[in-house]
């Protein structure tokens, strides 16, 4: 008897590539996961800065994290918050660590030109160092590269009205959701006053997400230096 093999050919289907991969969707700022800073003369630095870039994204000097008890306000998220006491400097800000950042801000900085770092922004808890009586005004202002200038320009902008924090103890911070337009941005300018006079503001829980999840951006994100 004469026994007939039979092969079966079995093609194999080349997997889908998945829409988003790597590092994508949506992120909050609280700086929690900010070291424990311990300056070489301890009498020098009392605020320590927040380093750029900070989950991607670059700070504008004046920024720097606080640890309460120490400071008027309590903390949305334990046990750290950011604070900008100002800067000196007018216009974009230099070295490499804040490079293509203007005073105030936070946003892709040297890689503004990278998609892969613009973000949609949604909320912030914010405070000023504000005893009162008058409120405290905060100016919001979002930025988007424009490629044909090659610079940041001004494409959104939103005012916010916190109340004072009488006596500066045992402050709240205030929840600011930002508007629709605050999206696709390189990014976010943050500014304070009482009755017209620039203050200290502190703010934690920045709400945002990355304006592309394609997975190219998601990648470029992981293999990006983060911290």
């Amino acid at each position: 008897m004469t026994s007939a093999s039979t092969q079966t050919s079995v093609e194999s289907a080349t997997p889908a590539t998945p829409s988003s991969c790597g590092e994508s969707g949506n992120f909050t700022l609280n700086w929690d996961d900010e070291p424990v800073w311990t300056p070489s003369d301890p009498g020098s630095v009392l605020i320590p800065p927040v380093f750029s870039p900070y989950h991607h994204l670059f700070f504008s000097h004046g920024y720097g994290y606080v640890p309460p008890p120490e400071d008027p306000f309590f903390a949305v998220s334990e046990p750290r918050m950011l604070v900008f006491t100002g800067t000196k400097s007018n216009g974009t800000t230099d070295g490499p660590d804040h490079a293509g950042i203007i005073p105030g801000e936070i946003g892709a900085g040297p890689r503004n030109e990278l998609d892969a770092f613009w973000f949609d922004a949604y909320s912030i808890w914010m405070g000023c160092e504000n005893a009162g009586p008058a409120s405290c005004t905060v100016r919001l202002t979002g930025y988007v590269w424009d490629s044909s200038m090659g610079q940041e320009k001004m494409v959104t902008e939103q005012m916010a009205t916190i109340p004072p924090c009488i006596g500066l103890r045992d402050c709240h911070l205030s929840k600011i959701n930002l508007n629709d337009n605050f999206r696709a941005l390189t990014g976010v300018k943050f500014e304070a006053a009482v009755l017209g006079a620039p203050v200290t503001f502190y703010a934690d829980d920045f709400a945002a997400a990355w304006w592309n999840n394609g997975c190219a951006a998601g990648l470029e994100r992981q293999r990006s230096r983060k911290l």
